[in-house]
């Protein structure tokens, strides 16, 4: 799972440059929040930090709201658990 969720998130940071021209401003600050977060150093040898994904969830919500869609009813992590293939091991690494 950390080699792909890695893979994935390069790819997501690559999207900035489209923030800059498209993002509404609750999705940039989002995005700044989630960006800074993945780039603080991990142990070495220590596995990435969890609470990566609920940033990613942070900035899937703003985007969510950006495009008028609501976010009533959903709890923090549940729109990432839809992009995991085991959306239990969120919980299980958070409880870490």
């Amino acid at each position: 799972m950390q080699e792909e969720l890695t893979q994935e998130l390069e790819g997501f940071v690559k999207a900035k440059e489209q923030l800059l021209l498209w993002g509404a401003p609750g999705v940039i600050t989002e995005f700044h929040r989630f960006n800074s977060f993945s780039q603080t150093p991990v142990e070495q040898g220590a596995p990435s930090d969890p609470r990566i994904l609920l940033y990613m969830d942070d900035l899937l919500r703003a985007v969510r709201r950006d495009l008028d869609l609501k976010n009533e009813g959903l709890e923090r992590g549940d729109l990432i658990k839809l992009l995991l293939s085991n959306p239990q091991e969120l919980d299980q690494l958070l409880v870490r």
